[in-house]
């Protein structure tokens, strides 16, 4: 047996252990975008047409959680919500779950883009002005990167003079 089909086979297992109540509320709840204990407030509210004590509330969702049954009220708001987002009308206002607010534009991306061109821009000016030694070959020496930039950056971090061990094979320098 493959690695994907006991994984698969490990979901099936799962899936037919969870209730049919269990599954109703994690659909609604995902379908709505909302907790499952906010299907049985909303369930609630819609039902008995009240905002349900907290405690009560509490004691029922315990309930549902040990032993995966949802009280009658609940189970029918969850079916719908199932049905009408099968249906392809589920409209969360409907079942008394607000609009998700819009999220502001974050204020630092403009500031952001524009640094990262500053210094994309600076970088390649330094690039620009780097004078670049010429040797036979095109680089500096065997077993160098080849620019004069990159021996300069590297003789500032080790403080060696000839970082990668280049001499001039023609001179000896």
């Amino acid at each position: 047996m493959g690695l994907k089909s006991s994984a698969e086979e490990m979901v099936r297992r799962m899936d037919s252990d969870v209730s049919d109540d269990t599954r109703a509320v994690l659909d609604a709840a995902s379908s709505l975008d909302v907790t499952e204990f906010e299907i049985f407030e909303h369930a609630y509210r819609r039902w008995f047409g009240a905002d349900a004590q907290a405690e009560r509330l509490e004691k029922v969702f315990a309930h549902y959680m040990f032993h995966h049954e949802a009280p009658p009220y609940v189970r029918q708001f969850a079916r719908e919500v199932v049905r009408r987002e099968r249906d392809g009308v589920l409209r969360p206002a409907d079942f008394g779950v607000p609009p998700a607010p819009d999220t502001p534009p974050d204020k630092r991306g403009p500031l952001f883009a524009w640094g990262m061109l500053v210094l994309t821009v600076a970088y390649v000016a330094v690039l620009i002005a780097t004078p670049v030694r010429s040797s036979p070959g095109g680089v500096m020496c065997a077993g160098s990167p080849g620019l004069s930039y990159t021996h300069t950056v590297a003789r500032m971090f080790t403080g060696k003079p000839d970082p990668f061990g280049c001499k001039n094979r023609v001179t000896g320098e």
